[in-house]
């Protein structure tokens, strides 16, 4: 460097030509590395989130266990939204337990998601298959709301939220008769609540 003032900076290159680079343009290169290029995880489209439910059914109050597994895609309208396919486990510790296999597809929504807290909604919608021939599964949708919270390096983040669920299969009806009551396996439609909390990937 043969010359610096505040706004131009002046190089003699191995040839002996003059090179002259503006100041701003020099700070802003310095300025980026990789780390900011891909600090929104635009270099890593793909997301892994790993989630673990707990809650009850409304109709039989009980404490029914889930874990989901979720492989996704995030970056659709600059990372607000999050696109994936779920599978996982569902033990229902009801009257009878239950366990089922879900396999979904899940749709997140999240408006600040350049902020270290974000509010978000997610939207599931898939079966429920069966594990015994004593079960039935069926179809299921799922709400869920909540909050982020990036950590580490982006797009780190855990997910803490309430969800509603309501799906079709198996489930305990008791019915009055004679002011006597009869209980009999049918299916129905079936609504879970509970909490959500997830780490993504």
């Amino acid at each position: 460097t043969v010359k610096v003032n505040d706004e131009i900076a002046v190089y003699i290159t191995p040839e002996g030509q003059l090179v002259q680079y503006p100041i701003a343009a020099l700070k802003k290169n310095n300025n980026e590395t990789p780390s900011d290029n891909n600090k929104n995880g635009q270099n890593n489209p793909l997301g892994l989130q790993l989630a673990i439910k707990a809650g009850s059914t409304l109709s039989d109050p009980s404490f029914n266990m889930e874990g989901n597994l979720v492989i996704g895609y995030r970056n659709i309208l600059q990372q607000r939204f999050f696109v994936g396919i779920g599978t996982g486990f569902i033990i229902k510790n009801g009257e009878q337990q239950q366990t089922l296999v879900p396999l979904f597809m899940r749709i997140e929504y999240h408006p600040l998601h350049q902020s270290k807290w974000s509010p978000f909604i997610g939207l599931d919608g898939g079966y429920m298959f069966q594990i015994t021939h004593q079960q039935q599964g069926g179809a299921m949708t799922e709400l869920s709301v909540g909050a982020r919270l990036n950590f580490g390096k982006k797009p780190n983040a855990l997910q803490l939220s309430v969800y509603g669920k309501a799906y079709q299969g198996n489930t305990t009806l008791t019915e009055y008769i004679d002011n006597r009551p009869f209980t009999r396996n049918a299916t129905a439609t079936t609504i879970d609540l509970g909490a959500r909390i997830a780490i993504l990937f």
